[in-house]
């Protein structure tokens, strides 16, 4: 079965188009979007009329990862002191705007040796999730879902539900027919 971009832009990104999470990362196949800037640009236009973001942060090797935002909900998120001190501690600027911060974060998935932990900030992660998987390097959690969990349980599986719900009403409405531009309306 071929999956469309579309497909799984929703089935991948769904809580953050919904709004109920501030962003969601995709990592597509480079060989299997041979014209994803072209593709991109087209989503853009139509999606930044919604409040919806798509910013290409790298093609590392044979994968091109995209972060899919609204600009309130991650400016939201990482206005929490909580996050901008693990920001702070990973060598983002400290007064920043979000369009700097994405860049320092691009910058870091380019130049890093390995995967730059302090995403998990950007993805809505609890700052007592990200400091975890950071202590513990990943292991040593106490529930694993959308990503690993260090402190509430309760609260995470909560919102793992949740995002499991949107994900799922997203993808029934595309296979009724209905795309992307027209489940979200434009930005007033």
């Amino acid at each position: 079965m071929n999956v469309t971009f579309e497909q799984t832009l929703a089935y991948n990104c769904g809580p953050a188009l919904a709004g109920i999470k501030p962003s969601n990362l995709i990592s597509l196949s480079a060989d299997a979007y041979e014209d994803l800037p072209s593709l991109l640009q087209e989503y853009r236009q139509d999606l930044e009329q919604r409040g919806i973001h798509l910013d290409l942060l790298c093609c590392c090797q044979s994968r091109c990862l995209i972060l899919v935002y609204r600009e309130d909900r991650l400016e939201r998120q990482l206005s929490d002191s909580r996050n901008r001190l693990i920001l702070r501690d990973a060598g983002y600027p400290e007064h920043a705007s979000l369009s700097e911060l994405l860049g320092h974060l691009s910058l870091r998935l380019q130049e890093s040796g390995e995967f730059p932990h302090e995403i998990g900030v950007f993805l809505g992660y609890s700052p007592e999730d990200v400091i975890g998987f950071q202590i513990h390097k990943g292991k040593n959690f106490k529930y694993s879902g959308h990503w690993k969990v260090y402190s509430d349980v309760e609260f995470a599986k909560a919102c793992f539900l949740r995002y499991d719900k949107c994900r799922d009403a997203i993808c029934r409405h595309l296979s009724c027919g209905r795309s992307i531009r027209q489940m979200f309306c434009p930005a007033a």
